[in-house]
């Protein structure tokens, strides 16, 4: 449960990430 909790949380973090690199192009 844990586990997958955090497999997603990074999961959302990536895409975050990703909107915020397409914001700043």
């Amino acid at each position: 449960m844990t586990i997958a909790l955090k497999m997603h949380a990074t999961q959302d973090a990536k895409i975050q990430a990703a909107k915020e690199d397409i914001a700043k192009l």
